[in-house]
């Protein structure tokens, strides 16, 4: 206990010496201004273009500081041009509904605001042609079922299932938006011949009972997996703003994804 004392007055005396060392010292964060986009365009449930812009560090990261309702947001397919009308209670700009035109083709979406200029041009697949669903059980729970489909669709493609409406606290009614949720590559051209899928939906489990569950089987260009596959990003913040993704598919003033998708409905019988 002697030493232990005797040391104290020392210890003391150099906590206040490194106190009286301390200095604030002020940094200037970089800043780019940029808009950022994400969109998903095409299903059936899809009814909202997201746009945004970067905050600085020292503003609180939340949608409704960077959501930016002022801009001018076109949709363009071949010659035809939407104009998106912003939705203020939704944060959002109202997309067209679905065209099946757009298949097979490429698409641009034009964000213009207070200088910027960003757009994106990505193509929306064909159509896949669903063949069979139905309910099988779960690898990692037996007594639990999933739903499977089985389809056929051209090479070149991201293909996943998702449900119309969500169900409890599951992912279940959005896009794949990280490497750690379940999709499908099929890799090669889009003018190759059609390929047969077999796909488990596993984000939900079904068990024993009657109705029925309606789904959309969904295609995105090829070119969504690169931004899927980054092992650095989870689906909290799939659209660069924590900074963790690199891949985007927007040029200009800007960066995000626009993701073109394809989607197509069908009801699973519960039995």
């Amino acid at each position: 206990m002697r030493t232990l004392y005797r040391g104290l007055p020392f210890a003391i005396c150099l906590i206040l010496l490194l106190q009286a060392c301390e200095q604030t010292v002020d940094v200037d964060l970089p800043y780019e201004r940029a808009i950022v986009i994400n969109t998903f365009v095409g299903r059936s449930i899809d009814s909202l273009a997201w746009v945004s812009r970067t905050l600085q560090a020292t503003q609180e990261a939340t949608f409704a500081n960077a959501a930016i309702l002022d801009a001018v947001v076109t949709l363009q397919w071949r010659d035809t041009v939407y104009q998106l009308q912003p939705l203020t209670q939704k944060r959002g700009f109202v997309l067209p509904p679905p065209d099946p035109r757009w298949q097979g083709d490429s698409m641009r979406m034009i964000v213009e605001w207070q200088g910027l200029r960003a757009e994106s041009v990505a193509r929306m697949p064909i159509a896949p042609t669903v063949e069979k669903t139905e309910l099988v059980a779960s690898v990692d729970q037996p007594e639990y079922r999933v739903v499977r489909v089985t389809l056929l669709t051209r090479p070149g493609s991201v293909i996943w299932v998702q449900y119309v409406s969500r169900f409890d606290d599951f992912n279940t009614a959005d896009p794949p938006l990280s490497m750690y949720e379940y999709y499908r590559v099929v890799s090669g051209n889009p003018s190759d011949p059609e390929v047969t899928l077999v796909i488990d939906f596993t984000n939900y489990y079904i068990g024993r009972g009657s109705g029925s569950v309606d789904i959309l089987v969904c295609a995105a260009d090829a070119a969504y997996a690169k931004f899927l596959d980054e092992p650095n990003r989870n689906s909290d913040d799939p659209f660069s703003f924590g900074g963790a993704s690199s891949f985007t598919n927007v040029t200009g003033k800007g960066f995000g994804m626009f993701v073109p998708v394809v989607s197509v409905a069908a009801t699973v019988v519960i039995d």
